[in-house]
């Protein structure tokens, strides 16, 4: 999701999805045009905090979402009269409090995906050999590859693997002078007489149109539009190739052979593929736009409305809500970067609206083909990627984590840094961190203004290409605010993370992210400061994302877990606070129950807690338990991890769990407690069975004790 904010994510989904709907128009008819006058989602405020409407979506196996409209507009070609109508075009899936989206029912997460951006990149592959990928998103990518001893290249495009790569250069303009000087003239004849070069044009089009071309004419005329139709972007290329370029040409190809050249020699570096200035990072905004402009669903909803446009007579007559729906809601059913929401605990929700992924759409498609460079924590990751906070096993360093004060913009992250030039706050991105000088949080201290001074007047900064140096702090260009921008929420709950080895620092992220709730819960007697006014641990900061606070100042007139609770604001509106009530998590463990902590009369300030939830304790996350411990010997029985504890220390840690029981009816079945208590008259009491409906099931609001029954059911 990339974005702790529910507005600010509902918004950048809202915003790519609506552009996604918008490249669908105009749909010109022979006998009428269908135009797009307006789209919209209808308002609903607060709607993330719709507990009671998100409950019953998940009960019915329904979609929790908000309507999309559009203003359409049936012209006719011949008179230019326009029929408008406004319809509903499809339905917005709204993020909830706890970071998921549920459609059918089901709650999912959306991992942001690191996407390698179009371009060119020279690297040498696992067996040695060099290559120049041609990352393209719009047609095929392909590689060329320079054998050093028979000095020549070659293109890998589709299943052709050896096609010659000289007479392409040729067919895309470049002369033999230009190569020569480029590339020398002993590495020129080489590839001049390269077997296969006569019929390379041939290859390159059978490579795509899976025929051969019918003249050599035609071939070379396909090579030029393939490749010119091919799209980079000019700020990747610009730093591979040292100049900015929008498609593929024969400057392209002259240069990116040329580095190889280079590379070979040792006269240049490789690219770094895995640097982050050379990735997007995708949302699930981005997912909804790619389905909705995905070619296949272009030429499906066209060929769809064109066949009605021009005997209808209005616009309801062209457009269905399924058509634009059902794309938009594979975002979610049909996308690898999508998964089930795992729903622990609050931390976990928030980490998972912040991890991300280099596998996904458009990125790796397989574990398998994950190299090991790939899971290193790469010079790029300072200030936008937490290196501790990684699973174990196959994941560790596929899956990261964004840390505090990342924002996505547009497709780039950006982070907030003090600019030693202009003393204000600038947000900027990867490119711009690693051209510049940027002074490392411990450097500095903060005088009243909010200035940084230096702790020394030399100071460890992230120079160019994020190498790490002693320097100048008057040579600076910016300074990061506070060491927690180098770690996600996790990270940051671990106390004393300066004294924990990195090893002991991402297991504790697992744990935490593991805890389930505890009946006589505890906020933590020692918590991690922020270092920023307002919010003062880290504790509170996740404890405010997942407690209820009020919406306005007022006086409380209602409070009670059923209905919530009602405050009479100085507005002399009402305004109410829903609260979860035995709400389901997805996690066979976990459940959301909220209590209140403010009574009839009391007055409350706006952003006050005003309940809790089971996770949390006066607002604060409280996943624990404050003990008063001694680790002593006992019996030999502590050893390693083992710890013998005492009956009351467990009675302090006891967990508060929702269970499910199931049971598959058939026919024949009774359930009636009458029936039931004539068949086993002995098997529970009075008291019990009157806790029952009539069809045998325990009553909601019944308070159950071990023992009692939850379904009753017997068979002949």
């Amino acid at each position: 999701m990339a974005y702790l904010d529910h507005e600010e994510a509902f918004e950048d989904f809202k915003e790519r999805a609506l552009e996604g709907i918008r490249s669908h128009f105009p749909i010109e008819g022979r006998e009428r045009t269908l135009l797009l006058k307006g789209l919209e989602v209808e308002a609903a405020k607060d709607a993330h905090d719709d507990i009671e409407g998100q409950h019953k979506a998940k009960l019915s196996g329904a979609t929790f979402a908000r309507p999309v409209y559009a203003t359409l507009a049936l012209r006719d070609n011949a008179t230019g009269k326009e029929t408008v109508e406004r319809l509903q075009v499809a339905e917005l899936p709204v993020v909830t409090r706890r970071y998921s989206y549920i459609v059918g029912g089901q709650e999912y997460q959306v991992d942001n995906q690191w996407q390698l951006k179009p371009g060119v990149y020279t690297k040498r592959r696992q067996t040695g050999e060099l290559e120049t990928r041609f990352n393209i998103t719009n047609r095929q990518d392909f590689d060329v590859t320079f054998d050093p001893a028979t000095k020549q290249f070659k293109m890998e495009r589709g299943k052709s693997k050896s096609i010659p790569v000289y007479p392409l250069m040729k067919a895309m303009g470049v002369d033999d002078d230009t190569l020569e000087r480029q590339w020398g003239k002993d590495v020129l004849e080489a590839n001049k007489q390269m077997r296969g070069a006569a019929t390379a044009l041939e290859q390159f089009y059978k490579a795509d149109r899976k025929s051969a071309p019918s003249s050599r004419d035609a071939a070379a005329s396909y090579v030029r539009e393939a490749l010119a139709g091919s799209e980079l972007r000019p700020d990747a290329t610009e730093l591979t190739l040292g100049k900015p370029f929008k498609a593929v040409d024969g400057n392209v190809l002259t240069l990116a052979t040329s580095k190889m050249l280079q590379v070979q020699s040792g006269k240049v570096p490789e690219d770094d593929r895995d640097n982050l200035v050379f990735k997007d990072l995708r949302s699930v905004g981005d997912y909804a736009y790619d389905k909705m402009t995905d070619w296949r669903v272009q030429r499906s909803l066209k060929a769809k409305m064109l066949r009605q446009i021009n005997t209808a007579s209005a616009p309801r007559q062209v457009v269905r809500t399924e058509m634009f729906n059902k794309p938009l809601l594979d975002t979610f059913r049909k996308n690898a970067s999508v998964r089930v929401a795992d729903q622990v605990n609050p931390v976990e929700m928030v980490s998972s609206a912040m991890a991300t992924t280099i596998m996904g759409p458009g990125g790796i498609k397989s574990e398998n083909a994950i190299v090991d460079e790939a899971k290193l924590i790469n010079p790029s990751h300072l200030g936008f990627l937490d290196p501790l906070h990684t699973p174990e096993g196959s994941r560790t360093g596929v899956t990261l984590h964004l840390p505090l004060g990342v924002k996505k913009v547009g497709k780039e992250p950006m982070i907030p840094v003090y600019n030693l030039h202009t003393g204000k706050r600038d947000f900027i991105g990867p490119k711009t961190f690693m051209r510049s000088s940027v002074v490392l949080p411990d450097q500095v201290k903060w005088d009243h203004n909010q200035r940084p001074r230096p702790v020394t007047p030399s100071v460890k900064v992230s120079s160019t290409s994020n190498e790490l140096e002693q320097q100048s702090f008057k040579d600076a260009d910016y300074a990061m605010y506070h060491p927690s921008q180098a770690f996600s929420v996790t990270s940051n709950l671990i106390p004393f993370m300066g004294n924990n080895s990195g090893n002991r620092a991402t297991y504790a992220t697992s744990q935490i992210e593991q805890a389930i709730s505890l009946e006589d819960r505890d906020a933590p007697l020692v918590q991690v400061g922020t270092g920023g006014k307002g919010v003062r641990s880290y504790e509170e900061f996740v404890g405010r994302h997942s407690a209820h606070r009020a919406p306005e100042s007022g006086v409380v007139v209602h409070a009670d877990k059923e209905h919530g609770i009602v405050i009479l604001g100085k507005d002399k509106k009402q305004h109410r606070v829903q609260l979860y009530n035995n709400f389901p998590l997805n996690d066979a463990k976990s459940v959301l129950d909220s209590t209140p902590t403010v009574k009839v009369g009391d007055k409350v300030k706006a952003g006050q807690t005003v309940a809790d939830n089971n996770f949390t304790r006066d607002g604060t996350l409280a996943l624990g338990k404050n003990l008063t411990v001694a680790y002593i010997p006992y019996k030999g029985y502590n050893f390693e991890d083992g710890v013998v504890i005492s009956e009351s220390a467990a009675d302090a840690l006891r967990s508060v769990h929702l269970y499910k029981p199931k049971l598959k009816v058939q026919e024949g079945d009774v359930g009636s407690p009458k029936k039931f208590q004539i068949q086993h008259p002995e098997a529970y009491r009075k008291e019990q069975y009157e806790k029952l409906s009539e069809d045998g099931v325990v009553q909601v609001g019944q308070k159950v004790l071990p023992g009692d029954p939850l379904i009753l059911n017997t068979r002949p």
